[in-house]
């Protein structure tokens, strides 16, 4: 796929270049009917560019909560136990779309996501559809439900994700991305990794105190000496005569 710096305005009926609003089709669903008059042609296609406003970007997590996801999502993502420390279990959610749709005017009045259908980008083969939540105060405000990637062990995992939604005036729109399956690549930062899990060492998690929330590869610190974990889960913040990535110093 190629991108483009810029585009040219929309074209009018008589396929000139116009400004952006004027002379636009109506709202509304819209159907051409094709036809081959010679047998020496049997066969034609149609192809529908257009221009718009409203824009879709996703990505891919794997609990509700995160709001920085990956490209893709993960090909041997699956619902599991995780047996903590003080022995409660809890189940890992499975690959979530997490989606901002941009408009023209999204200050004052907000699109909404309703599903999205996952296919096969090869055959088109239909494997689920999943439904869109709202949720606050994140970059990401629209959450599917939870799907598995189908045919997880295939390298040709290939998807194409269509969101399905209305515009700010109450019209239905469509808009596809596509994504590949990939698995998991687990660093464990500075652990080990056992049964595909990580093993942290003492001063790193993967999971947030006090919640139900998982983190990833080791990547949460452990606050000691009176430390506390920021809201980001990114550091420490340290009492008055400590110091150090954990307050251990």
């Amino acid at each position: 796929m190629r991108a483009f710096a810029c585009q040219k305005h929309r074209y009018d009926p008589d396929h000139q270049p116009n400004f952006i609003g004027d002379v636009e089709l109506p709202a509304g669903k819209w159907y051409a009917s094709v036809q081959v008059a010679s047998t020496s042609q049997p066969w034609c296609f149609v192809q529908v560019r257009l221009q718009s406003d409203l824009q879709v970007v996703t990505g891919y997590v794997t609990s509700v909560n995160e709001d920085q996801p990956g490209l893709d999502p993960i090909g041997d993502s699956g619902i599991f136990w995780k047996i903590l420390e003080d022995s409660r279990s809890c189940v890992l959610a499975n690959n979530r779309l997490v989606t901002y749709v941009h408009s023209l005017d999204n200050e004052h009045r907000t699109p909404v996501l309703t599903h999205a259908l996952i296919n096969d980008a090869y055959n088109a083969t239909f494997y689920n559809a999943v439904t869109y939540g709202a949720r606050a105060g994140c970059s990401y405000p629209w959450a599917s439900q939870t799907f598995s990637c189908p045919n997880r062990a295939s390298d040709m995992n290939e998807l194409t994700i269509t969101h399905i939604g209305e515009d700010v005036f109450g019209n239905l729109f469509q808009r596809v991305t596509t994504a590949h399956c990939s698995k998991e690549v687990i660093t464990c930062n500075g652990g080990v990794r056992w049964q595909g899990q990580c093993i942290c060492t003492e001063y790193w998690t993967e999971w947030i105190m006090f919640s139900n929330i998982p983190g990833k590869q080791c990547s949460i610190p452990i606050c000691v000496n009176g430390g506390k974990l920021t809201s980001d889960n990114g550091r420490c913040e340290c009492p008055n005569g400590y110091a150090g990535m954990h307050c251990e110093i």
